[in-house]
C-alpha cells in the first residue's frame, strides 16, 4: 500500500527482500538474517515477510524501513508463514499439530488489541485448514478449506470481523485480498 514496492530477489544464494520507493526512485535490501525470506507485505513503511534464516520452521518478521527497527514475530505454533500487514497489525498463517490457521499481531495498538497482544483468530478445534490472509482495519480475509480437506476442493473466502468475531463466508475461490471495503 502507498508508495513503497516489496519483492523477493533470488539472484544470491539467498532468497532476500528488497523494497523500493516510488516517490525517492531508490531502495535497498532489507538485511534481517542469513537464509530466505520470502512472501513479503507492505503498508505505509512496515514490511513483513517470513524469515526462513530459523531452518527448518519460518518465522514471520517486521521491519519498519523509516528506523530500520525490527520486530521478531514468534507467534502460536511450530512456525508461522504467509504475512499481511495494515501498518500496525499483521496476520499469518501459523501451524500448530498440522493444523494451519490464522494468527495475528499487533505491532500497535488497535480497537480489537493491545500493542505486543497475539493470538489466533481462528478455531483451534476444528481440522479446518486456512490460509493466505490480507488485513484491512478490522477486517481479515482468507481461504478455507473446511474438513476434512481436500486439496482438489475449491476452498472457501471468510472475512472476519476483528471486533464483533463474525465470519462471511464468501463462497469459493483462492487467495483473497482487500482494500477498503472490496475483496478480491
Amino acid at each position: 500500500t502507498g508508495d513503497i514496492v516489496v519483492y523477493t530477489d533470488s539472484s544470491g544464494p539467498d532468497d532476500d527482500i528488497y523494497y523500493f520507493d516510488l516517490n525517492s526512485n531508490a531502495g535497498a535490501r532489507l538485511e534481517p538474517s542469513s537464509g530466505d525470506q520470502q512472501f513479503s507485505d507492505v503498508s505505509d513503511n512496515l514490511v513483513v515477510f517470513a524469515d526462513f534464516g530459523a531452518i527448518p520452521l519460518p518465522n514471520v518478521a517486521a521491519v519498519n524501513i523509516s528506523t530500520n527497527a525490527q520486530t521478531e514475530i514468534d507467534g502460536p505454533g511450530e512456525s508461522q508463514i504467509n504475512p499481511a500487514t495494515d501498518g500496525g497489525v499483521v496476520v499469518y498463517e501459523y501451524t500448530v499439530s498440522s493444523k494451519r490457521k490464522i494468527g495475528l499481531h499487533c505491532l500497535e495498538a488497535a480497537s480489537f488489541c493491545e500493542s505486543g497482544e497475539q493470538y489466533g483468530i481462528t478455531d483451534l478445534s476444528t481440522d479446518d485448514l486456512e490460509r493466505y490472509p490480507s488485513i484491512n482495519g478490522e477486517f481479515v480475509v482468507f481461504q478455507r478449506f473446511v474438513s476434512p480437506v481436500n486439496i482438489f476442493d475449491e476452498p472457501n473466502i471468510i472475512i472476519h470481523n476483528l471486533i464483533s468475531g463474525e465470519e462471511i463466508d464468501l463462497g469459493k475461490g483462492r487467495r483473497p485480498d482487500i482494500d477498503g471495503s472490496k475483496v478480491v
